[in-house]
């Protein structure tokens, strides 16, 4: 499917969460960091990209959390602050 010149496939306005294990010992602390701490950040980066312009959005952007060492990581891309 071909939508507006953007490829093979467009996502434009399409979000996607994907929730990956963490060992067993990490569990409890990992789901309490998500609950508390990468949710509230994931719906507010959300109803934000909802407000940016149509080219903002027509390409891809990434929010990247991830638990490691017993500590929730945010990587978020650059493009954000353009």
């Amino acid at each position: 499917m071909k939508e507006y010149g953007l490829g093979e496939t467009s996502h434009a306005g399409v979000s996607e969460v994907r929730v990956y294990s963490v060992s067993p010992e990490d569990e409890d602390i990992a789901r309490e960091a998500i609950t508390k701490e990468a949710l509230p950040v994931l719906c507010e980066w959300l109803r934000e990209a909802e407000q940016q312009s149509y080219n903002w959005r027509r390409v891809d952007h990434n929010i990247i959390f991830r638990f490691k060492k017993a500590r929730l990581l945010m990587d978020l891309d650059q493009s954000w602050y353009y």
